[in-house]
């Protein structure tokens, strides 16, 4: 269990980083009147020891010079950025490093329901392989398994118009927030379950839909966690934020 938190700590603290780093790159964009894109770089040398390289978009920039169209829709938000990844570079030989955890999750689009998004049968043998590796087998055959599908709006789920334009321009674009929150709930339940050795189904019955709430509407906490609330709030706010935006 202590090798369980650890690496889940150790993800958790690498897209912390990802987004401490997105976040202040707007901030400079405005301070000193640059536009978009613009690229950032910082150094993930817990671990990994390499730097990561990112571009920072937003829609407009992305569809006139890497699509040199207007794809966007009445629905698009011009104010939000996403990133797309560049590159990792080692830092002891400058060789090509492996970049954020996450990657090959957005590389093979096997976020949501990704059946549908993958209609050739050898790119469907290749996702199951490698979801295989990862102990997600299909007990059922009837059924595609999913396993990074969320039923709740603003997680996990990149959103449609960078999904389009990842599929589109066969780009690696990443909107962090969606992570972020799904891996903040995961640092929740990893920290429950590898320190007092709750099971999944005690871990659910923290919290319920009700009228005594945390944070004007979303749930009610059993026991007395301490810092599983402030996570809960945070996580909320940054949900209600993104919910704001679709």
């Amino acid at each position: 269990m202590p090798e369980v938190r650890a690496e889940g700590h150790l993800r958790w603290n690498q897209i912390n980083r990802l987004r401490e780093a997105y976040r202040e790159t707007p901030k400079r964009v405005k301070s000193e009147g640059l536009t978009l894109p613009i690229e950032f770089s910082y150094e993930e040398s817990e671990y990994a020891n390499e730097r990561w390289y990112f571009k920072l978009w937003d829609f407009t920039s992305f569809d006139f010079e890497v699509l040199d169209s207007d794809v966007r829709s009445s629905k698009v938000d011009d104010q939000e950025c996403f990133v797309e990844f560049i590159r990792a570079e080692n830092l002891d030989d400058e060789l090509d490093g492996d970049g954020p955890w996450f990657l090959n999750i957005l590389k093979m689009r096997i976020l949501g329901n990704w059946e549908a998004n993958h209609t050739k049968a050898e790119d469907r043998t290749e996702i199951l392989e490698y979801l295989k590796q990862w102990g997600y087998d299909e007990e059922d055959t009837s059924t595609t398994i999913a396993p990074f599908f969320s039923r709740n709006p603003g997680l996990l789920t990149q959103g449609f118009q960078i999904t389009r334009r990842q599929r589109i321009s066969d780009r690696l674009l990443i909107n962090i927030e969606p992570i972020f929150i799904a891996c903040m709930f995961a640092r929740f339940a990893l920290d429950i379950i590898t320190s007092s050795g709750a099971r999944i189904n005690e871990v659910l019955q923290l919290c319920r839909w009700g009228s005594d709430t945390v944070d004007g509407g979303h749930f009610f906490i059993t026991e007395n966690y301490g810092p599983v609330v402030d996570i809960i709030k945070q996580t909320l706010t940054i949900s209600d934020k993104i919910l704001e935006r679709q």
